[in-house]
């Protein structure tokens, strides 16, 4: 596994995703929640096999409590959970460190964006003191827009900006997320690699509401077929060379699904510049109502 050093902290490029373990989650998900045996399954391969980073929140079922269980005696973990808006509050964030058996969070995460269109001088204190009382290294937000990623960017006390950004949803090349957030200092991880499974549907599984993808799913298929690799592969591989020194979060409710990912990581190498130029011709003009699943 490779890793990533942001001021004191290595970070697994992998980060594995949470919302699987506590919620019936994805649009593509036909199994629900895995149960324990098979989460623990998951932890433990991963674990094993160099993941030492973990995306939870609060919101995320009983995920909190099954992560904080399985790495309770482990070492060198880092974890990020997020917290909604309304939940900002010391007794809150307290009660995320007793779920998942903590003494300190490596990363705080607002998963929603509302603070930060009325930031006050009271919410940097509150990040102060949670600093200083060493309840959290760092703080950050998780955003859907592009307002919200210039909020963050020029907000002081956000060190970690977490960004949707796959095959379909250009807005981190478009907008220049990546480099205006190297430019300040402040550190990307990046989710939806796979878009909720979105991108691994077959076209007759693919919801009404959704149809306006199938073409683009069909191109997908095609690029596929083209450079001769796994879709995995393809869609990994685009965001993983075009998002260097940017940790990579990324779900699963299987551990064949797991070893897969992993296994894959392990085997890329960068991605040839004219397959990445093709691929940014082909899908830049997806609308935001396919890339957004708050839409669906």
């Amino acid at each position: 596994m490779k890793y990533i050093k942001y001021k004191n902290s290595k970070i697994s490029t992998l980060i594995l995703g949470t919302a699987q373990f506590g919620l019936n989650y994805g649009i593509s998900n036909k199994k629900g929640q895995p149960n324990i045996d098979i989460v623990n399954e998951i932890l433990e391969y991963s674990y094993d096999n160099g993941i030492n980073s973990f995306d939870t929140a609060e919101i995320y079922g009983n995920a909190q409590d099954i992560l904080g269980n399985f790495l309770e005696n482990k070492n060198n973990k880092f974890i990020i959970s997020k917290i909604e808006a309304d939940s900002f509050q010391y007794s809150c964030i307290d009660n995320i460190l007793h779920r998942l058996k903590l003494n300190k969070l490596d990363v705080l995460l607002l998963h929603d964006n509302k603070l930060l269109y009325n930031w006050s001088q009271k919410n940097s204190e509150q990040i102060r003191i949670l600093k200083s009382q060493n309840k959290i290294d760092y703080f950050g937000s998780s955003i859907y827009t592009n307002e919200e990623f210039e909020l963050s960017i020029n907000n002081k006390d956000i060190d970690v900006i977490q960004i949707p950004f796959n095959i379909f949803d250009l807005r981190a090349i478009k907008n220049e997320w990546l480099k205006k957030a190297k430019d300040h200092g402040k550190l990307i991880f990046i989710r939806s690699i796979y878009l909720q499974g979105l991108l691994f549907m077959d076209i007759k599984d693919i919801p009404m509401k959704l149809e306006k993808v199938i073409p683009y799913i069909k191109e997908l298929n095609k690029l596929v077929k083209e450079t001769k690799c796994s879709k995995n592969e393809l869609l990994l591989n685009f965001v993983n060379t075009l998002a260097e020194n940017s940790p990579i979060i990324f779900g699963v409710n299987s551990l064949g699904s797991a070893e897969c990912t992993l296994n894959t990581f392990k085997s890329l190498k960068p991605m040839k510049k004219n397959i990445i130029d093709k691929i940014i011709k082909i899908f830049s003009m997806i609308d935001e109502n396919i890339y957004d699943p708050r839409r669906w």
